[in-house]
């Protein structure tokens, strides 16, 4: 209350006494917000039109196709695709870590973000994200993470670039004694003696060729692959999405959030064909495990990959990614 007495003062005075005896109360307040720094860069999740949310059927983001059938064409079937070929589907988890933070000035200068720690979501400039809340078929925690939190100047940016994932050196820790969040048990792999950076799950209703229905979950992880199991432990195939956005007119993070879309993630990638061949698992989960090497995962991982703008054969960024975006808040 004290702090914002004393802004009020201030602006007041800036108001009533200017340089020239004269005030200019726009130009008081305008000075004011120009100098108020932006608490974090605000992050939001979507899967196509509909918000990404725990608890419910999440339909409305797919596309229509009409396929015309008959001797003059005369009728027509309306030819849903939706996400991986299926529709609903529920959440089951969103959850990815942001490392390497930078903003780009208009200058195209680079801008190094400082990300505190605040003993829960944040630790050694990693942050965790977090968009499930343990409701419906979400199998995660409760509490959810939506912002990275840093003091950040309030102005118009070129663009912002992050990676998503746990930086190499941070990538073998002990889960059990790290700090949070890299303590969470559900984003460690054992087998990789590494993290998981990120983690998209939901559950859908599958059609086969047969028009048999199923229930299915699928499964997209990123994480590095090649590991030593042994110290020193090391990977050597990163997988580490690179994100870079330069939206035109800039990005303010004030009045702007990065978005992730779960459906750009998998477009292209039909569960329902997957089902039927070796990219399916036996209980009927259809996993990308960003393994190289795996049949399952080298059936399953490709597209993707390719969506985040990862090569998949070498695991480092290539060609343009589409599930990340700039909007407005």
């Amino acid at each position: 209350m004290k702090l914002l007495y004393n802004a009020v003062i201030a602006v007041s005075s800036f108001i009533l006494i200017g340089c020239d005896g004269s005030s200019s109360p726009n130009m008081a307040l305008l000075a004011l917000m120009s100098q108020t720094a932006v608490p974090g860069i605000q992050f939001k999740a979507v899967v196509g039109d509909s918000d990404a949310k725990c608890g419910s059927n999440i339909d409305g983001h797919g596309h229509a196709s009409v396929m015309s059938f008959g001797k003059m064409n005369s009728q027509s079937n309306v030819n849903i695709m939706h996400v991986a070929g299926a529709m609903p589907i529920t959440l089951q988890d969103l959850r990815f870590y942001v490392s390497n933070l930078e903003l780009i000035d208009q200058d195209s200068n680079t801008i190094e973000v400082n990300v505190p720690d605040d003993g829960v979501w944040q630790a050694s400039g990693v942050t965790l994200l977090d968009f499930e809340n343990d409701t419906g078929d979400c199998s995660g925690t409760a509490a959810t993470n939506t912002i990275i939190k840093t003091s950040i100047e309030n102005k118009t940016y070129k663009g912002i670039r992050f990676y998503l994932g746990v930086p190499e050196v941070l990538n073998h820790l002990n889960p059990v004694t790290a700090p949070s969040p890299l303590n969470i048990s559900g984003l460690a792999w054992m087998w990789s003696t590494g993290y998981i950076f990120g983690r998209f799950e939901f559950n859908a209703t599958v059609v086969n060729s047969q028009s048999e229905t199923s229930f299915w979950k699928a499964a997209v992880h990123f994480g590095s692959s090649g590991c030593n199991m042994g110290s020193p432990y090391g990977c050597n195939i990163s997988n580490r999405p690179f994100i870079e956005l330069l939206p035109t007119g800039g990005f303010n993070p004030s009045i702007h959030a990065v978005r992730f879309d779960l459906k750009t993630l998998v477009a292209g990638w039909d569960i329902g064909t997957a089902a039927e061949s070796v990219a399916a698992n036996s209980n009927n989960t259809i996993e990308c495990h960003s393994n190289q090497g795996n049949s399952i995962s080298d059936t399953n991982c490709p597209v993707p990959f390719a969506n985040i703008g990862l090569d998949y054969a070498t695991g480092q960024p290539s060609g343009t990614q589409s599930v990340f975006s700039i909007v407005a808040k």
